[in-house]
């Protein structure tokens, strides 16, 4: 097992453009929305991942990911989380229903770039060894029971960038997301295909964030 790699990320260098966030919320808030960016830029994201020197496949996959790190040399597990910072920002707002939603949308938004960053950083280090890396799983999404936390923590440090595990599997803070990347000479990088599970409620359907 390598080392638990370790980033800070300030979210004020990968900041959000008001225009973004308002493709999401539509138009309107533009002036709320902006105040409550502001106080995104000064949170920072922590991030970290490690990687195993075998594949690594459990029941809790399901069938459609564990063919996919089967043929890995390799699995990193990663976590990240906007931390604190972002608890506070949304308790500053829990008594208005609209500010509250707003910072709930802009948090899963900054929460998702970084991801899209620590799952670039495992394909740099995969890239450096010759090998190439898949998109980014996570318990809870495409087949893989929320149950397979436990064993996806069991391969990190303890209270991984100040995560913790519930009894029922989720994280806290929140606006954390945990998850694997396969990485080997036969791994290739394919976008979210929402033929891989029936969860129709799932984030990613239809919505290709990589």
């Amino acid at each position: 097992m390598e080392a638990f790699t370790g980033y800070t990320f300030p979210l004020s260098e990968n900041a959000l453009k008001t225009e973004e966030i308002v493709r999401l919320t539509g138009p309107g808030f533009e002036d709320e929305i902006f105040r409550i960016n502001q106080a995104f830029l000064k949170v920072n994201a922590l991030a970290g991942y490690t990687v195993i020197e075998r594949a690594v496949t459990t029941p809790e996959m399901g069938l459609k990911i564990s063919k996919i790190f089967e043929k890995s040399e390799k699995t990193a597990f990663f976590v990240l989380t906007l931390g604190r910072g972002y608890e506070k920002i949304a308790e500053t707002y829990r008594g208005d229903s609209l500010l509250y939603y707003l910072t709930d949308v802009i948090a899963s938004e900054y929460t998702e770039m970084i991801a899209h960053v620590i799952n670039n950083k495992i394909a740099e280090h995969a890239s450096s060894l010759g090998l190439g890396s898949s998109n980014r799983y996570s318990p809870g999404y495409c087949g893989w029971k929320l149950s397979g936390q436990r064993t996806l923590f069991s391969f990190l440090p303890p209270i991984p960038c100040g995560i913790e595990l519930t009894e029922s599997c989720l994280m806290k803070p929140v606006k954390s997301i945990s998850g694997a990347v396969a990485i080997g000479r036969n791994i290739k990088f394919q976008k979210y295909d929402c033929g891989i599970c029936k969860d129709e409620g799932c984030l990613y359907r239809n919505k290709f964030i990589l």
